[in-house]
């Protein structure tokens, strides 16, 4: 028998032209912190009355399977991507900025079909399986004072096994909280530029109510479709003022903009990360007075759709990538 560790395992990702229509997984490398995507199968016992007090009758039969995990990576403006435009559904047409730059828009997609995609999971060299018409249930953006790091929940089609897919190391440019800035102002035009929040913790959900749907003739997944879009998250401030605290008892619209700045990579221009949220309430706030640390605020918020802007958020990504 050979032991191994986790990391040596690897995942590789391409995206579905149709969804449900399995690729062969070349285009992406992701190098990931988290990965359990799995199988998953309901049993279906037999439980019927023969005369003995044993309750489970050696019948049992396979009911329902599917493929589910959480892919956690590093956020980053090459790869992360992959899974931004995945959870938003849109990837959109990106604008040639010159010099090999380019600006990609994500949005979320109009109608209730996924984006998906064809995932190799090579489990650390004891088995690879192919996640084939893998769509993002929800993905969370989560950092305080360490990297920035972006988990993507995956539902999928049962695994099956496959030799495809290739390992290939990669390197690019890591945002940490040095690199974030957060704005918030009564709509995006003003928070673009807005005084930076003083920012100590910061979460962020994208929400898509995804649904596997199963039909008679095969206990396998037929389809996943995405239903209600939710944006929502929490905010940790130190408590200076009553600004916010005034914004969650007036109730009062903000746009906010969470944003990550990295390198020069052409044409003047830097790569970046942007969360663009058109409006949102404060859902719920709470002081914290510790009688022997800094007071703090936290913040519950709340993606609300705005008519004006034609939506509740894009996600924007300057890098070298012409295309995913």
């Amino acid at each position: 028998m050979s032991l191994v560790i986790g990391r040596r395992g690897w995942v590789n990702i391409a995206l579905e032209t149709n969804p449900g229509d399995p690729v062969q997984p070349s285009t992406h490398y992701i190098p990931f912190l988290e990965c359990d995507l799995m199988e998953k199968l309901e049993i279906l016992p037999e439980l019927a009355a023969r005369g003995i007090r044993d309750e489970q009758g050696e019948s049992s039969t396979p009911g329902k399977k599917h493929g589910e995990g959480a892919l956690k990576v590093n956020l980053d403006p090459d790869l992360a991507p992959v899974l931004l435009g995945m959870v938003m559904g849109d990837f959109g047409t990106p604008t040639n900025e010159g010099d090999g730059v380019y600006t990609h828009t994500f949005a979320r997609k109009a109608n209730n079909t996924p984006k998906a995609a064809s995932i190799i999971f090579n489990r650390a060299g004891i088995d690879q399986n192919l996640f084939h018409s893998a769509v993002i249930n929800s993905a969370e953006l989560a950092f305080s004072d360490g990297m920035a790091e972006l988990t993507a929940n995956f539902l999928s089609r049962f695994p099956v096994a496959s030799t495809s897919g290739t390992l290939s190391t990669v390197s690019g440019t890591l945002f940490t909280f040095k690199d974030a800035r957060v704005r918030m102002a009564a709509d995006l035009a003003t928070a673009v530029s807005a005084t930076s929040l003083k920012v100590k913790e910061l979460s962020l959900v994208i929400n898509n109510n995804a649904e596997m749907i199963h039909v008679v003739g095969n206990n396998d997944v037929n389809a996943i479709a995405v239903k209600n879009f939710g944006i929502s998250g929490n905010i940790s401030l130190n408590f200076e003022d009553t600004t916010e605290r005034d914004i969650f008892r007036n109730l009062t619209k903000r746009a906010m903009i969470i944003e990550f700045e990295g390198n020069q990579i052409g044409g003047g221009l830097s790569q970046f990360v942007k969360f663009r949220i058109a409006k949102m309430r404060f859902d719920n706030y709470s002081p914290e007075l510790p009688i022997d640390d800094i007071a703090s605020q936290g913040i519950d918020f709340v993606g609300e759709y705005s008519s004006g802007d034609a939506k509740t958020i894009d996600i924007q990504v300057r890098n070298r990538k012409s295309s995913y």
